[in-house]
């Protein structure tokens, strides 16, 4: 069984092929102008239900629930609280 192995494996060296990369797009640029569509977004669109449930919830100050109904929604405790300071520091602004 070794020996019909050995005749099976490549006898020649094999070479990784040349391919040069793309340069990457200037990322500050880039970030700037999806940060700046993103914000044009959420002026049109306005909440969406499930934040408004949310700033409900943080109105009546019951953040746990609210932080629990986003990390189902968001899928982490992380992102979770992000939102939760986003949406609270938009409702001291009102």
């Amino acid at each position: 069984m070794k020996n019909a192995y050995k005749k099976v494996r490549v006898r020649y060296p094999v070479k990784r092929p040349d391919v040069k990369r793309k340069p990457k797009k200037l990322s500050e640029e880039f970030r700037k102008a999806r940060m700046l569509a993103a914000s044009v977004a959420e002026e049109i669109g306005g909440l969406s239900p499930l934040e408004k449930k949310v700033v409900s919830l943080i109105e009546a100050k019951n953040n746990n629930k609210a932080q629990k109904i986003l990390k189902v929604r968001l899928g982490s405790h992380k992102r979770a609280g992000i939102r939760i300071e986003k949406l609270t520091k938009m409702i001291l602004e009102e």
